[in-house]
């Protein structure tokens, strides 16, 4: 999991992004555009692309498709200047597993890479297992802790729950928090506090069993 695909048309973000990850241990390659990634066969020999969303010609969230059918375990992680959580969220749904806002710290994008490393893993681990449609959403270490941390405390703040994950951006733990409710494994009550649901009981079980057989 060491071959990341950089594919945006700003070739000044190329570069100094290649020669960072390179540095860091990384085999790199570039892309000015979705056209020219999806008709070559750039995509299929990476695991992990860097893709921004706004682009000439076809647009990145319009290629996340096309991306997976030439690779189908390929790692998305999208990148743009005008991250929005819909556009993250449709971004997800079409197949992204991460996403960064432009301007970002190159520190913070290791971290992202390297927990996208950690997920992909996970994954790998747990393809024997029939985990009933909720792979996705506990692939995510941050989703993870959250279930987690709700289990320990049973109801917790937004504010909470920020500190407990160490997520500066509130807008990325909303996205969270956001995928979790839509899989009907959180909710909130009256007074705003999210708690788990009964699904989100079994998949906590879930959860345990399989980190139980991976881990010990």
């Amino acid at each position: 999991m060491n071959r990341i695909l950089i594919v945006d048309d700003d070739q000044d973000l190329r570069d100094n992004l290649s020669e960072v990850l390179q540095f860091n241990g990384f085999v790199t390659n570039t892309s000015a555009s979705a056209k020219e990634a999806l008709d070559g066969d750039l995509a299929d020999n990476c695991d992990i692309m860097l893709l921004d969303l706004i682009m000439p010609g076809v647009k990145g969230l319009d290629a996340i498709l096309g991306f997976i059918k030439i690779n189908p375990k390929i790692k998305i992680i999208v990148i743009t200047a005008f991250a929005t959580i819909d556009s993250a969220i449709e971004a997800i749904k079409k197949g992204a597993c991460e996403f960064i806002s432009k301007p970002f710290d190159v520190d913070e994008l290791l971290v992202i890479i390297r927990r996208v490393i950690e997920e992909a893993r996970f994954e790998q681990g747990l393809s024997s297992v029939d985990l009933d449609g909720i792979m996705g959403t506990l692939s995510n270490s941050l989703r993870r802790k959250t279930i987690k941390f709700l289990d320990a405390n049973k109801k917790a703040r937004f504010s909470d729950i920020i500190r407990e994950l160490s997520v500066e951006d509130n807008a990325k733990a909303a996205f969270h928090l956001k995928i979790l409710r839509e899989s009907n494994i959180i909710e909130q009550d009256k007074d705003r506090l999210y708690k788990l649901t009964k699904d989100g009981e079994r998949v906590l079980k879930t959860l345990k069993i399989t980190e139980k057989l991976l881990f010990e």
